[in-house]
């Protein structure tokens, strides 16, 4: 039974590549890898035979992963990168594995899913924005910091302090500074994303089918002013494809 295993910078999301199984998440920080992998993995007992992964968290993960699937389960998990081109699609990067892995089995997907000019938004940890034309030539996007980022890098940088007692909500007209956060990030982003699928559709000439994946999604969709097609599990099936189709031109 293989996997496939989707390791951002925030959560770990896997499932069987089969479908037998929905997709399983669990969240971690650079100091709980073990602990995460442990909650995440340790009662298994449908045990898989092969791993396939893609993760932009860093090589201390993958090192950790590695020795996580060694020592419970006796294999090596595969680590994709992004090729120039496969699975019937063509990565507009100069340098093709600069492209994030995750991102790379986003646009996978979204080509074999819709056949048809895509933008991909994909708002996790950091939101990223990428442009596939029908064919599968892939015309380069967008990174900028999610929701959670620019509430923790504006704490990180000034000397606001929150009370336990703030929700943390968020409102447009905020009465406290954790809503006030809050509700800054969000518009920030609403009004970002609606500017570039915007400006994406000027510059291709056309609409484009707009899908939202990530863990933030929900969130942001119902604000959103252009029509979305949440696809949760985007990334995951993209690594689906890409284990039944073109793995080798990706490890």
């Amino acid at each position: 039974m293989k996997w496939v295993v989707d390791v951002g910078n925030s959560a770990i999301r896997w499932m069987p590549v089969d479908r037998s199984d929905p997709a399983g998440r669990v969240y971690w920080q650079h100091d709980t890898i073990i602990s995460a992998l442990d909650q995440a993995w340790g009662a298994v007992t449908a045990i898989p035979t092969d791993v396939i992964c893609s993760c932009v968290a860093g090589d201390d993960f993958r090192l950790a992963m590695t020795q996580w699937c060694q020592q419970n389960w006796q294999i090596e998990p595969l680590f994709i990168r992004s090729p120039a081109s496969g699975c019937g699609v063509e990565n507009a990067y100069h340098i093709a594995d600069h492209l994030g892995a995750d991102r790379w089995a986003a646009i996978v997907a979204a080509h074999e899913l819709y056949q048809q000019p895509v933008c991909i938004v994909d708002c996790g940890t950091a939101i990223t924005i990428d442009v596939i034309e029908a064919n599968g030539s892939h015309q380069g996007g967008l990174i900028f910091p999610g929701l959670n980022v620019m509430k923790t890098a504006l704490l990180d940088h000034t000397g606001i302090e929150l009370e336990e007692s703030e929700s943390g909500n968020s409102r447009l007209f905020a009465r406290n500074t954790a809503d006030a956060l809050g509700g800054g990030g969000l518009y920030t982003v609403i009004a970002a994303l609606d500017r570039i699928v915007a400006d994406v559709a000027i510059e291709m000439k056309r609409n484009l089918i707009n899908v939202i994946t990530g863990g933030d999604a929900e969130t942001l969709i119902p604000l959103l002013s252009g029509h979305y097609d949440h696809q949760p599990d985007l990334v995951l099936d993209g690594l689906v494809k890409i284990s039944e189709s073109c793995l080798e031109a990706c490890t």
